[in-house]
């Protein structure tokens, strides 16, 4: 569910959006409020289990000769780590267990090449794991044999 708020400071902003909201029927639908709701009731325990497995994941990444640099803040499910730019490609699509695709935040981990997408703004060899609920042991073997693969 996308879903959010405006709260403006001035008056006038506020009654302008309000009546905007009234004609052009921007509300939530009833599924996607419910939907929200119910994810709420276990998003901290998602976080905090995406966060250990992204924690340990990057320091896997670190020791594995195949991986140029880790970037990893700490907190959260992302992991962004950089191959050579010829193995990019075979890493994102040797996985079998990480989908090959862009979907962040998810029970399911993906893992995605942006450069595909945004070109030379991006380094080619960079890859985004987003950790979603699985089993860390599998999540590492699955991304170890495409790195060794790749």
């Amino acid at each position: 569910a996308l879903l959010g708020a405006t709260v403006p400071r001035d008056p006038e902003k506020t009654k302008a959006l309000y009546e905007a909201r009234m004609r052009l029927g921007l509300s939530a639908a009833p599924d996607a409020a419910a939907a929200l709701l119910r994810g709420l009731e276990t998003l901290e325990l998602r976080v905090r289990r995406q966060t250990e497995t992204a924690r340990e994941i990057a320091r896997r990444l670190e020791e594995h000769p195949a991986v140029l640099r880790v970037r990893y803040p700490g907190f959260g499910g992302l992991v962004v780590f950089d191959v050579a730019d010829d193995a990019a490609r075979g890493v994102e699509t040797a996985t079998t267990l990480i989908a090959n695709q862009t979907s962040l935040g998810g029970v399911h981990s993906s893992m995605e090449s942006r450069w595909r997408w945004e070109g030379d703004r991006i380094p080619r060899g960079l890859l985004r794991l987003s950790c979603g609920l699985e089993d860390v042991e599998a999540i590492w073997a699955d991304l170890a044999h495409a790195l060794e693969t790749a």
